[in-house]
């Protein structure tokens, strides 16, 4: 008899697989924020977000509709109410994750996570075209010096440090700019940037 409730205790609290799925997600969601914190700018085409936003709300929305039917099973085999509360702040806490960063923020696996790979194993000198929403920064100070905000990506992925201050300073809302890079026609890691001879 202990050594059966010692076999429960040790039982994960969450699938194995579930987790799995889970994780997978995450690694597809999230690699842009932690690369932002290294400095490392990746923007995708304004072209590609229009095409893969359905996709990623769609995969937001059966990745909350799978963490909710995976917690209501585990809900209804509680039988105290404090476990059944325990069960309740899991879900709540996976499902703020999908919900908050794709269909709040714009960032998914589609838009960013599957492009940043494409771009960091099969790219190639890549330019695409974007268009200033403004400037932010005309100093050399701060953590994003001299930089502008691209109009159609995500916030708060959208600035662009580290510009030359020519650049910065010459140009204006609405203004088109070519941005150069390692990538695809999905997206780029930015390198440099120069302004549009057509804009």
């Amino acid at each position: 008899m202990p050594e059966k409730l010692l076999a429960k205790e040790k039982k994960p609290f969450v699938a194995r697989w579930v987790r799995v799925v889970l994780l997978v997600y995450l690694v597809l969601t999230v690699p842009h924020i932690i690369l932002s914190f290294f400095s490392v700018q990746y923007f995708p085409s304004p072209d590609w977000l229009i095409k893969a936003r359905p996709f990623d709300i769609a995969l937001s929305v059966a990745v909350l509709c799978f963490i909710s039917a995976v917690c209501f099973r585990l809900w209804k085999k509680q039988r105290s109410s404090s476990a059944r509360w325990d069960v309740f702040w899991q879900w709540l806490s996976f499902s703020m994750f999908p919900a908050w960063l794709v269909l709040h923020m714009g960032s998914g696996a589609v838009t960013y996570g599957f492009p940043m790979i494409v771009s960091a194993f099969a790219g190639q000198d890549t330019e695409l075209s974007y268009v200033v929403k403004w400037r932010a920064n005309l100093s050399s100070e701060g953590r994003c010096p001299y930089s502008i905000y691209l109009d159609g990506v995500p916030s708060p992925w959208q600035r662009f440090c580290n510009l030359p201050e020519e650049l910065v300073t010459t140009v204006r809302r609405g203004d088109t700019i070519i941005v150069s890079g390692k990538g695809t026609s999905m997206g780029l890691y930015a390198d440099s940037a120069a302004l549009s001879t057509d804009s």
